[in-house]
């Protein structure tokens, strides 16, 4: 019996299918597969220039640091002291990808940088948006510089940092009768709320993190607005570079990489032949290498890579053994493997399912005259979907464990 699937396939939008019409009568099949892997790529050619600025010592480098997920003494990482190390602006770059960049900015106010020269020389209309950080109650300066990027019609975002420090203060001040993390934190949020509402921003926005514990607190809501806020063509280039673990993060992820499947299966369909790797007993061949760099892929915009794992594993407390065990994570990785894509497209093949995938696309119509092509896009679009989601429920159910492990913060 045919196998079938639960799995909703993803399909091509109104503007690809016509774009790719035009392309075909132009170019045939090589224009298809050259727009295709460009399609792919684009979201790694759009720039994106964050600033990040605050007072001297708020933990602004050490927030960069946490954000593109660096150690301090990994390469590329923001330099950080106990002194004033900020007396230009520096740019870093994702290590995933070049054309993300944070500014690390100077504070405004200090000696060194005033208020009437502060806009020109730290060139404040270059930046999509800013992130003011702070590590106790923000400051008049911190609020003026808003305003002027308020002016601007630019988005911003008030971070404390450092809210480790104040649950900590806790066990050393009471022997008994603590306050909760949760009572902490509330406390920190209404109180930053009300020094930024006396100084005229009531609808702003206020994350409070732990830079060096970037699961705790509000660093995904923060990740979650960052995305949300971003302009809307450039969007998509901070979701992929962005480490996220909230749930919304990973269901927005999951919704770009579906729209991925179609372009990925039709560059299939039309690989040249050198690129093509035979199926054993189909009689057809896909781009397989391109199978598993998206997979890959996958992987490391869900947080599953093997260093990721290890990492999860750590955070948990758990062996990696238990936490493969405990989440299902053997399964796919076997599937990962080249053994288990030859699997899935075997069943890809025989799968009823299968063939309902292009149904009411147009690719029917460009590959009707290519040896295989149909099948070629059917079974590599079953892959890419299956495997899409087993590692998008398995990112979930690790995603709800750390979310239930934090909530209750211990005090000692």
């Amino acid at each position: 019996m045919a196998e079938q699937s639960s799995v909703v396939y993803s399909t091509l939008t109104d503007e690809d299918e016509k774009s790719f019409e035009t392309i075909f009568n132009k170019r045939g099949v090589t224009g298809l597969y050259e727009y295709s892997r460009r399609k792919l790529d684009s979201w790694l050619n759009v720039s994106l220039n964050i600033a990040v600025t605050g007072g001297s010592g708020k933990g602004k480098s050490s927030f960069i640091n946490a954000i593109l997920n660096l150690k301090v003494d990994d390469e590329g990482a923001a330099f950080t002291d106990v002194k004033e190390t900020t007396l230009e602006r520096k740019r870093y770059e994702h290590p995933a990808n070049k054309n993300i960049v944070f500014w690390d900015l100077p504070g405004v106010g200090t000696k060194h940088f005033k208020q009437e020269d502060y806009l020109n020389k730290v060139k404040l209309n270059e930046y999509d948006f800013f992130i003011l950080v702070s590590s106790e109650r923000f400051s008049e300066n911190d609020c003026w510089l808003a305003e002027e990027i308020r002016k601007m019609d630019k988005r911003f975002f008030f971070v404390r940092t450092k809210v480790d420090n104040d649950i900590n203060a806790e066990k050393r001040s009471r022997k008994k009768n603590r306050r909760t993390p949760e009572t902490i934190l509330d406390l920190i949020r209404s109180d930053c709320k009300e020094c930024l509402n006396n100084l005229g921003f009531p609808e702003s926005h206020v994350f409070l993190v732990d830079n060096l514990s970037p699961y705790l607190f509000d660093f995904d809501r923060l990740s979650k607005q960052l995305i949300e806020d971003a302009p809307k063509r450039k969007r998509e280039t901070l979701l992929f570079s962005i480490k996220g673990y909230a749930c919304q993060v990973i269901n927005e992820k999951k919704k770009h990489l579906e729209k991925r499947i179609p372009l990925i299966s039709l560059g299939s369909a039309v690989v040249p032949i050198s690129a093509a790797v035979p199926i054993p007993g189909l009689g057809l061949s896909v781009d397989f290498a391109v199978i598993i760099s998206e997979i890959t892929f996958y992987r490391e915009q869900f947080g599953l890579t093997d260093d990721d794992i290890k990492d999860t594993a750590e955070f948990l407390g758990l062996r990696e053994e238990e936490l493969k065990e405990e989440f299902g994570i053997g399964t796919f990785l076997q599937k990962c493997t080249r053994k288990g894509i030859i699997t899935l497209c075997l069943q890809a093949a025989y799968s009823a399912n299968s063939a309902e995938i292009s149904k009411y696309t147009i690719i029917p119509l460009l590959l009707g005259s290519i040896a295989n092509g149909m099948i070629s896009y059917r079974t590599t679009s079953y892959c890419l979907t299956t495997m899409l989601e087993d590692i998008y429920k398995v990112s979930v159910k690790i995603s709800e464990k750390m979310s239930s492990d934090i909530v209750e913060t211990p005090l000692d």
